[in-house]
């Protein structure tokens, strides 16, 4: 156990990493963000180097972009598929909504 794992960022961070509802994701990326740009701020601030810390930071960051290309890939996917549901009613109901005309 490191010396900063009861840091809030990395409770955030698990968070995010763990969250599999996607209508949760997004926010629980962004409040692992801006939670880690918070901590890196206050270690500007303290004394010594905190290496280990920051090095958990990056590796972090670079999971948090990860999580976010996945998550725009899904909400893209989720958008056609509704458009393509759309269409499909549509299709099913032209017909009527042409005889009625």
């Amino acid at each position: 156990m490191s010396e900063f794992d009861k840091e809030k960022w990395v409770e955030l961070y698990h968070l995010a990493v763990l969250e599999l509802t996607h209508a949760k994701m997004a926010g629980r990326i962004a409040d692992a963000r801006k939670s880690i740009v918070d901590r890196m701020t206050a270690l500007q601030g303290l004394p010594g180097l905190h290496t280990e810390e920051i090095h958990a930071i990056e590796s972090a960051v670079r999971q948090i972009r990860v999580l976010e290309h996945e998550e725009s890939r899904y909400t893209a996917e989720e958008k056609h598929r509704a458009i393509d549901n759309a269409m499909d009613a549509l299709k099913t109901i032209a017909p009527q909504i042409l005889e009625s005309e």
